[in-house]
């Protein structure tokens, strides 16, 4: 069996391009989480139990526990 370089490089091409698509859905992942974290984050800005500090441990609030 000899060595095909063309068949080799085009192979590490295929790779690198596979990479780059997981590498970009990973960064859209990150963003979607990031934007629910926000999203949750202004749910409870606007929550009256948790925008007045009523919240605690023992008395969690009702919406978002």
């Amino acid at each position: 069996m000899s060595f095909n370089s063309a068949t080799f490089f085009r192979g590490i091409d295929e790779i690198k391009t596979r990479l780059d698509k997981i590498i970009q859905l990973m960064e859209l992942r990150n963003s979607i989480y990031q934007a629910q974290n926000e999203m949750r984050a202004g749910e409870y800005l606007n929550c009256p139990c948790h925008n007045k500090g009523k919240t605690s441990a023992v008395n969690p609030c009702p919406v978002h526990g």
